[in-house]
């Protein structure tokens, strides 16, 4: 296969000499915040930055400060978007390859992943969904997703040529429910209360049948102890 041809994905001493490029304006790089502990054989780990969007069970958004919170719980049912710590420039002739950090996979996040396009500068926004019964916990500066750099063969003809992304896109924001969700807890909780509002309905209402039964055969054996007596007072 000729050189034309195929795509190349950078590797670990790659990605660092990329990555620290002091000419990144026109070579790409990771300008911002970049941490060479953060290479792993071919993928750098991108960390949780300051700005986290919550979605909220009644349909909202919270904006949440990272750095000042320290740690945000996502629970169950809920969506988050995370903004990266670091900011990364593609050169025309990169793109980028994203997914979820496994250690995030492992709690019951889950992110579908995508790609970075060529020429894309700033802030990477990261759209991840709880799918576990558990809340899950983010920590500024924790690692959160991974990105592989592939070299392709040639520069795109209409790689982005947006300015530098410093806000989420709408479409990069968690979805709004149009009803409040509920998770595994809440969900179960309501269930055990439904459970025992049908446990208090059955004894009601098994009281209550005792007791016509009761008021029924208390009732015909008086009128059989009167028609008695009334017998035996004509007898007499």
């Amino acid at each position: 296969m000729s050189k034309e041809n195929y795509n190349r994905t950078l590797v670990d001493e790659e990605i660092v000499k990329w990555a620290k490029d002091t000419n990144w304006e026109k070579n790409g790089g990771i300008y911002q915040n970049f941490e060479e502990n953060n290479v792993y054989g071919e993928t750098y780990d991108i960390r949780a930055g300051d700005l986290l969007v919550l979605g909220k069970a009644d349909g909202t958004r919270t904006y949440i400060s990272l750095k000042d919170q320290k740690e945000v719980t996502i629970e169950p049912f809920r969506s988050a978007t995370l903004q990266s710590f670091e900011k990364i420039k593609l050169p025309p002739d990169m793109y980028g390859e994203l997914w979820i950090t496994n250690a995030l996979q492992h709690q019951g996040l889950a992110f579908t992943g995508g790609d970075i396009d060529p020429s894309y500068w700033g802030y990477l926004y990261i759209k991840i969904h709880n799918v576990g019964p558990v809340p899950v916990s983010i920590r500024y500066q924790k690692d959160i997703a991974s990105v592989r750099f592939v070299r392709m063969h040639r520069p795109a003809s209409k790689p982005y040529t947006k300015s530098e992304i410093l806000n989420p896109r709408d479409e990069q924001l968690p979805p709004c429910s149009p009803r409040t969700l509920y998770d595994w807890l809440q969900l179960s909780t309501k269930l055990d209360g439904l459970t025992s509002s049908v446990k208090r309905v059955d004894w009601i209402q098994d009281r209550f049948v005792t007791a016509i039964f009761v008021g029924i055969v208390s009732g015909g054996i008086l009128t059989v102890f009167l028609a008695i007596l009334k017998i035996l007072g004509i007898v007499l």
